[in-house]
């Protein structure tokens, strides 16, 4: 009925259901910085200006009710590294040149 990567339930007949010792918890901030450093994002986001702490402070602003998943929450931080970069960019450029 259950197995060790989730719990399967089939033709399951009963009034009331107990499950315990189920954990959830969301992903930390470094979790996620790792996540993007795997995919080469925080080493470019260094390059052009970003430092990884700056990343890791974006991780953790990151609000665990507002993801449903780790790849929901890696796909958030990644966004707003993305934005980040491109305030440091039209900083570089000039308030002027939108």
């Amino acid at each position: 009925m259950a197995n060790l990567t989730g719990v399967a339930l089939r033709e399951v007949c009963a009034q009331t259901i107990t499950i315990s010792g189920i954990e959830v918890r969301s992903a930390t901030a470094d979790e996620l910085v790792e996540a993007l450093a795997a995919k080469g994002l925080v080493r470019g986001a260094e390059v052009a200006g970003l430092q990884r702490r700056a990343v890791v402070t974006l991780a953790r602003r990151l609000k665990p009710e507002m993801v449903n998943d780790f790849s929901q929450a890696v796909d958030e931080v990644e966004r707003a590294v993305e934005i980040a970069l491109d305030v440091i960019g039209k900083g570089e450029r000039g308030a002027d040149e939108d």
